[in-house]
């Protein structure tokens, strides 16, 4: 969504150069027509112009020329044909990996990639055929304990174990490769990414363990931090 402003000034001296018969005739009617747009004391299904504008992904100021104008269109443009980076692209596929995680607390997704190629993926939820905190709550939350801690009190599987899982099951050797997952790796499963032999791990987001990093610098695994991929998927029809 890409929303269009402009002050108040200039949008009337265009509405006046218009010339519309049905645009407001003075500056008081143009000022109620624009409170009425923006939705002030109107029903929520009147325009809510303001509402729109506050969810657009993209906002652009009006007050220029109208050469300015295209220029700053082009620009937005360029930004969303633009054919999303490596990492983008792999870090954009295990957040929607995480779309499955069954956690009350965090939704996890993490995919391993070797060459460019997706080899397994894993989202952090209960084992196979057990049931799961959907179901049963969140024992972690009734106890009170902290994120980070006590990993045993918890029915959940981590995604990156249940991506090394996955290659285990499969035969799949992921040695050498890389993880992308939404969130840093807590102990239990950076030792696991060690000896899977995986390279590189690479997130958006921390999690609360800070002494996994430390292990993976330790191990020789690189730790990434990449911007968090956007919350659209642009494709043409």
């Amino acid at each position: 969504m890409i929303a269009v402003d402009a002050s108040l000034q200039d949008r009337f001296e265009r509405l006046v150069k218009r010339g519309r018969p049905s645009d407001p005739a003075n500056w008081q009617d143009f000022i109620e027509m624009d409170r009425r747009d923006r939705g002030e004391n109107e029903e929520d299904s009147g325009q809510q112009v303001a509402r729109c504008m506050e969810l657009a992904d993209f906002k652009i100021n009006n007050n220029g020329s109208l050469e300015e104008l295209r220029e700053k269109v082009e620009e937005i443009l360029k930004k969303i044909m633009r054919r999303p980076s490596w990492d983008e692209y792999f870090m954009k596929m295990a957040a929607l990996v995480a779309e499955r995680s069954t956690c009350l607390r965090h939704n996890v997704g993490a995919i391993v990639v070797k060459d460019k190629r997706v080899l397994t993926t894993g989202y952090n939820g209960a084992a196979a055929g057990v049931k799961d905190c959907f179901e049963l709550g969140c024992l972690r939350d009734e106890l009170g304990i902290a994120s980070g801690t006590r990993h045993e009190i918890c029915r959940a599987i981590h995604a990156e174990q249940n991506a090394i899982i996955q290659a285990g099951l499969h035969g799949i050797n992921i040695s050498g490769s890389t993880l992308y997952c939404t969130h840093t790796p807590c102990m239990i499963c950076a030792k696991m990414i060690v000896n899977a032999g995986i390279k590189e791990v690479v997130s958006y987001q921390d999690y609360a363990d800070q002494e996994a990093r430390k292990f993976l610098e330790e191990a020789g695994v690189e730790l990434r931090k990449v911007p968090r991929p956007e919350n659209i998927i642009k494709f043409k029809d």
